[in-house]
């Protein structure tokens, strides 16, 4: 019998299991997250840093008295300082922009987690899956390859390597 898995952002995921019938309670389930506009650029604008360079971090956190914004600066990546930041509602945006990705990032609240809950419960049935983020723990890259492992396991238990994660 096959199987499908849905490995993909929450809002992607809940447009694909809207046009499923026997799939309500799953798109119900994903309709409790919502979300806001994120804007992530990679640039090497030196104003989203400390200006003390001895500061610097991989996570660089820069408040303007409403929002904080996240600078992620991985210094071992590039001889020139490069960095990938969130660009939020009264932040300039910054220059030599590289890359920009705008998309729709769950907010990770109280039905956030309520979701979570319910689409955990959901799994499996009629033989639906759903992989990522937001099924499992906070938001974090570690959460979807956790929750990708899980599924992993029930759909093949006796696979050696996904045991070696203790699963």
């Amino acid at each position: 019998m096959d199987h499908i898995v849905i490995a993909t952002d929450p809002y992607s995921a809940r447009d694909i299991v809207k046009k499923i019938a026997h799939a309500r309670a799953q798109y119900n389930a994903l309709a409790q997250i919502s979300f806001i506009q994120a804007t992530i650029v990679v640039h090497d604008d030196l104003q989203f840093m400390p200006q003390d360079t001895s500061c610097w971090s991989v996570a660089n956190v820069c408040y303007n008295g409403r929002y904080s914004a996240l600078t992620i600066y991985k210094k071992w990546k590039s001889a020139k300082p490069i960095f990938r930041s969130w660009l939020l509602p009264g932040f300039a945006k910054p220059k030599n922009i590289y890359a920009q990705e705008t998309y729709h990032h769950p907010k990770p609240n109280q039905n956030y987690f309520k979701a979570q809950k319910l689409i955990d419960k959901l799994q499996g049935i009629h033989n639906l899956w759903f992989v990522g983020l937001y099924t499992q723990d906070i938001d974090s890259h570690e959460s979807a390859i956790l929750s990708a492992l899980k599924v992993g396991h029930k759909l093949a238990p006796a696979c050696q390597r996904i045991a070696l994660f203790g699963l």
